[in-house]
């Protein structure tokens, strides 16, 4: 029952973080129907790959382990590829009054132009990345994220012992 209840807990902070992501209506890549289920889907992903390791360690379930893990890993890169797609269709917003979402009250004027002239927040948010560096960013993370996740667990099952246990 203890069980339960932590994994319902868990599952309730996680959509709870990325309703926190999705609430500001000044940034349409955070508003948009994907930021939740990109939030759900990573760490059920991570849980699966977690529990085919645990499975593979205690000698027991390892075949509805790998097939959780599988499905979770494409189920995941499927809805992080989709979210990438859907922000990059997305027209460019440039300056305070659009990041803000203030500019139909008229001219904004920062008193800190952090935003617009460096600092912690532009780097923080990759406001200087150029688009052929978020693409390189993109493929390894999809690399590392995705595709070796995957390709280590399709070869679970040609594996055994303290290999497949490690790979997993």
């Amino acid at each position: 029952m203890l069980g339960v209840v932590g994994a319902v807990l868990a599952v309730a902070t996680v959509a709870s973080t990325a309703m926190i992501y999705a609430s500001p209506g000044s940034i349409p890549q955070w508003r948009n129907r994907l930021v939740l289920p990109c939030h759900l889907a990573l760490p059920a992903m991570m849980g699966a790959l977690l529990l085919l390791a645990l499975a593979h360690g205690f000698g027991g379930g390892r075949r509805i382990a790998w097939i959780i893990a599988v499905a979770a890993i494409a189920l995941g890169w499927a809805i992080k590829w989709a979210y990438w797609r859907h922000i990059d269709r997305l027209p460019a917003r440039v300056g305070a009054s659009a990041g803000t979402g203030l500019g139909r009250l008229g001219r904004l004027r920062l008193l800190d132009p952090s935003l617009t002239a460096g600092g912690f927040g532009k780097a923080e948010m990759g406001g200087d990345l150029g688009r052929s560096r978020a693409v390189r960013l993109r493929r390894v993370a999809t690399a590392l994220l995705f595709a070796a996740p995957l390709a280590l667990t399709l070869l679970q099952p040609l594996l055994a012992g303290a290999v497949a246990t490690v790979t997993a």
